[in-house]
């Protein structure tokens, strides 16, 4: 089926963060509401409580007052469902933003959806065909080399009206970690706005192994995978404090720019303790 309109928002001030660009949690929302109005739109279902994995990729930056609009397709068929792709443009020009594949198992009520043809991927992000096991505990992902990166109490007043918490609270607890992990390898805050740079991600797959529930408190460890020249995976694994459960778990793939050209630059040279490279 062909790609259809299922969002259009303005990006607002104060959804932009340091980096003087749209934060990731804010793609994140808009792709999630693109998702429930395309949901509504063809007929799809998702299981209660089922596991949801998503992967999100940043081709170019958002800016306050841009105009947004969102196309959704169904890209695939999986063996425990269909697919959902998303691309995010601007309005006026049509540049491509960013893009989302929802992998969680939808389902087609009868009569709703035909069995093809389906949309190509249409740059969305690929499928890790290799995703990373979630830590059975707490003490597994500190004991491998990660850190403390956040906690985050889960108030009722979050919920959405489906009776479920949106994506953006888990994507907003990934990147307090991600700068975190800035912080462990030299880049602390004062040092990016001394020299005009900002760590910003490119790529974030994310899975959803349990649904937050009210009141319950979330706990975070991540952890830098590799570091190169250019690059910065951090892995970030979220925990039920109370029962030590893991909640979600993230992958993201983060880049150093120059804010006063918007280019990627390499990283400064790191301590030899801290050089991850492989």
């Amino acid at each position: 089926m062909s790609p259809i309109c299922t969002h259009h928002s303005r990006v607002q001030p104060w959804e932009c963060d340091e980096n003087e660009h749209m934060n990731a949690q804010f793609y994140a929302a808009r792709f999630q509401q693109a998702t429930a109005e395309f949901a509504a739109a063809t007929g799809l279902v998702r299981p209660l409580n089922s596991k949801q994995r998503l992967t999100l990729r940043f081709h170019a930056e958002a800016h306050t007052e841009q105009h947004l609009v969102v196309e959704s397709a169904l890209i695939e068929v999986s063996p425990h469902g269909y697919a959902i792709g998303h691309r995010l443009l601007d309005a006026a020009s049509e540049r491509l933003l960013a893009t989302s594949i929802d992998q969680s198992p939808w389902q087609r009520q009868p009569g709703h959806l035909p069995s093809r043809p389906f949309e190509p991927r249409f740059d969305a992000p690929g499928i890790d065909p290799n995703p990373i096991n979630a830590p059975k505990a707490e003490p597994d992902a500190l004991a491998d080399g990660g850190f403390p990166s956040g906690r985050i109490a889960i108030a009722t007043k979050n919920m959405g009206t489906d009776g479920h918490y949106p994506h953006q609270i888990y994507v907003a607890l990934f990147g307090q970690g991600a700068a975190i992990a800035w912080d462990v390898i030299g880049l602390t805050q004062d040092v990016l706005q001394s020299h005009r740079w900002g760590g910003m991600v490119v790529n974030l797959s994310m899975t959803i192994l349990q649904p937050l529930q009210p009141g319950i408190l979330v706990k975070q460890v991540s952890r830098i995978v590799t570091l190169r020249s250019r690059v910065m995976t951090i892995r970030h694994d979220q925990f039920n404090v109370e029962t030590g459960e893991p909640i979600a778990r993230s992958v993201s793939t983060g880049m150093l720019v120059n804010l006063n050209t918007r280019r990627i630059i390499a990283l400064p040279a790191l301590s030899p303790e801290l050089a991850l490279s492989t």
